[in-house]
Formats: C-alpha cells, structure tokens, sequence
C-alpha cells in the first residue's frame, strides 16, 4: 500500500500540474468569457490581454452556457458581440444565480444581459452614441487608480480606442445604485462605463482589445480587477514570462524520474524512502496550487532533489 500511496497520488498530482502551470491556465483568477458559438475572434483578444496580466480565461460558447458550473470562476464577461437571439431571462438568471461579479461588454452583450435580468443598467431607453472617448465623472474612483493608474486631464477626458466606437447607454434617470464611472463626451446622457451595486459592470465599448489604446486597456484591467482582485502574487509573477520553458523543463523531469521510481520500488517501501516520497508530494502540491511561476518552479527544483535522493537510497539509474 505504501507503494501506490507513495507514488500513485503525485503522478495524479504532476498530470494536474500540467493543465495548472501551463501558459494558459497557470493564473490565479479564473475568468469566465461567454461568446458566440463559432466566433472567438473578439474573445479571443480579450483573453489574450487578460492572460497578459495575470488572469486564466476560459471561454464559454454560448451553446455551454446552460450547463456550465461559474462556482470555479472568480468573474462572468459578458461577450460584447453575443445578441438579444442569444439571452432570455431564463438563462441569464441561470448566469447570474451563481452570484459572481459580472461584466456586461458593448451595446450587445452587456445590454442584452442585463436587460434580460431587469438591471436598471440594461436595456437602453434609446440608441447608443459612437465615440473613442469618455468624460471621467470620478478619477479618484478605485477603477482609475488601481493596478493602473490612468493619466486624466484637466478636461477628465480620456481616449480608450483608436476609432469611433459603440460606446453609450442612455439613462433617463440614475438610480441609486448605479455609480456613473463615464459618460459619453457627445452625449451627456450616455454611460458607457456604469457600475451597479458593486457587482454588476457595464463596459459599454463594443470592440475589440486590438484596437484599445494603451489607456483604454489599462482601464479594463483596472475594471476586471476591481470586479476580480488577482492575489498579489499573481501580479508580482505576471512579468516573469521567462520562467515558463524552464518551469516546463522541470516538470518534465520531475515526470521522467519519478515514473522510473514507481517501476523500481521494492514492494516493502522504505520509511525514509516514503518519507521523501512525501516530501516530493508536498512540493507537487504546493507548485500545482500556485499561480507564481518562479515558486512553481521552485517548488519542483525541491520535488526533483527529493527524486535525486531516492535514487540514490535505492541504487537505481533514473534519466532526468
């Protein structure tokens, strides 16, 4: 029993720490990007510039969206170009009962969304205006400042794309839980940047990351990590790309010696043998429950001196 113990659980652990550590899924903040079936191409950016800082995005097609568990993500965007066809109440109720921050984009998705829950950020009274800009109503706001802090002019207008761009949402009235963030520069009564209770977001720019300035994209990290806060390792460990191949280098040989260990124990494992086995485990664990690459890598230096010395306690030639 101590030789399945002993091994069968970390083999288990290190194909787990395959799909935790690789570069898509290595992150701490799970994001969850629902989209049109057969469409990626604006999600796509988008996970692209989450990754960059830090997230793990799964992307959801539209056709999923009904059976998927949003119990493991730490967020829900709402895909700008997904369409009123694709929203009824039923399912974005399902969506949203399982009560994680959502992020409504553009004047699709986010106001499809939410106008099927009946959120007084849903459904526009009137049609969206077309702008690259915004008039920063609160810049001491949290969504401004923090990670990124965005450089605002004395005019508190801001340019977020490149072109003109859907941007808008018309609100007769403001009700009390909603914090107005932005209003449109054309129209004083557009809003594209709205905030609900804390919980619900509205990014009312309906295009892609591609064609964001560096100003527009630092605002929406700043928006998804007001929403979903990365833990501070995470971002500590976002820059650090080039510890990744050697991370996987590693990995790959922790996996070669240890499958050459479990064909050579004895069937009476030794303790102290066991107890590096242990050992080995706890730095498996640790390096699959991480989202910094640099202690991931680490933690399976330490996993692979562990294999070093039961090679050497049992006489045995492993390849590395």
């Amino acid at each position: 029993m101590k030789k399945i113990k002993g091994v069968i659980i970390a083999t288990m652990f290190l194909v787990s720490l395959v799909a935790v550590i690789n570069p898509v899924a290595s992150r701490s903040g799970n994001i969850a990007y629902i989209h049109p079936d057969g469409d990626t191409s604006i999600a796509n950016s988008y996970k692209a510039l989450l990754e960059a800082n830090g997230y793990s995005v799964i992307l959801i097609p539209m056709s999923s969206v009904a059976t998927t568990n949003f119990s493991v993500c730490n967020a829900i965007i709402i895909g700008s170009n997904t369409t009123s066809g694709d929203w009824n109440p039923a399912l974005a109720s399902a969506v949203n009962s399982f009560g994680k921050p959502i992020i409504g984009l553009g004047e699709d998705g986010g106001y499809e969304f939410f106008g099927e829950l009946g959120l007084n950020t849903g459904r526009p009274n009137g049609w969206h205006g077309n702008d690259n800009s915004i008039y920063v109503v609160d810049p001491t706001h949290t969504i401004f400042n923090t990670p990124n802090a965005i450089s605002i002019p004395p005019s508190n207008i801001i340019v977020l794309y490149t072109a003109t761009n859907h941007v808008g949402i018309f609100l007769p009235s403001i009700p009390p839980s909603v914090v107005v963030l932005g209003r449109e520069i054309g129209s004083a009564t557009h809003y594209p940047l709205t905030l609900e209770n804390n919980r619900y977001l509205l990014w009312g720019f309906h295009d892609s990351p591609n064609n964001m300035t560096t100003t527009g994209k630092d605002l929406f990290i700043n928006v998804v990590n007001y929403m979903a806060p990365l833990p501070e390792e995470a971002i500590f460990a976002n820059p650090i790309a080039a510890f990744m191949p050697v991370k996987n280098y590693h990995l790959r040989q922790v996996n070669t010696c240890l499958e050459c260990i479990e064909e050579n124990l004895p069937e009476d494992v030794p303790e102290d043998v066991q107890a590096l086995l242990d050992e080995a485990q706890e730095h498996i664990n640790n390096a699959n429950t991480t989202g910094n690459t640099i202690y991931a890598n680490n933690e399976l230096l330490k996993a692979l001196k562990c294999c070093e010395d039961i090679r050497e306690k049992l006489g045995i030639t492993c390849p590395l």
